[in-house]
């Protein structure tokens, strides 16, 4: 009995995440049509300023009147929010300029280094173990984004460049948001907003 209970948990908790995932997904997308859409108007840059001051907005507001919420506020490492809200703010200027400079597509298949990254990433900074299959999966991956970023010889464009350091500086956050996020709670990574506004 008990262990039905226990896996009918884990499948509304796996169908609850499938259904999150989706939801990002989904405003990622609509996300980068509306950058690449604006941009013809604005620049990049002025883009990623509007965006982080509205989230800034929201998350003032959020703390203004939720005194549970400012209680969640803990920085325990403050170097490493600064660090990983510099990374954010780094990777959205350079994800915004790849979207605004490339095709769309072909930013999207670079942007799906972020995990290639992140997993070698982890190795280092957790000690994650890698089995065979995902390191053929990283070697594979590592191979499809250099025929992409060489289409033919000496023909290299900043959006590509862009867009693999944009997916290296999210990788690096990410795994920096794993610890601050054991230590000081998700709420207080929200400050990342903050320095979206500085850079």
């Amino acid at each position: 009995m008990l262990e039905n209970t226990a896996q009918s948990k884990l499948d509304a908790d796996n169908l609850r995440g499938m259904g999150w995932m989706g939801i990002s997904v989904l405003g990622a997308s609509l996300m980068a049509i509306a950058v690449r859409g604006v941009s013809h108007e604005i620049s990049s840059n002025m883009i990623v300023f509007y965006r982080a001051t509205i989230i800034l907005a929201f998350m003032l507001a959020a703390l203004a009147v939720s005194r549970k919420t400012r209680q969640a506020m803990r920085f325990s490492r403050p170097w490493l929010h600064v660090l990983r809200g510099s990374l954010i703010g780094f990777a959205t200027m350079m994800g915004y300029y790849t979207i605004a400079s490339i095709p769309l597509a072909t930013g999207t298949v670079l942007f799906f280094t972020a995990p290639i990254f992140a997993t070698v990433i982890n190795m280092f900074l957790h000690g994650e173990r890698v089995g065979p299959r995902r390191i053929a999966a990283i070697v594979l991956g590592f191979l499809g984004a250099v025929i992409i970023l060489r289409p033919d010889v000496g023909h290299i464009e900043l959006g590509m460049v862009t867009a693999i350091g944009s997916s290296m500086c999210f990788a690096l956050a990410l795994s920096l948001s794993r610890n601050l996020a054991s230590a000081d709670g998700a709420v207080s990574t929200f400050c990342s907003s903050i320095f979206f506004t500085v850079l």
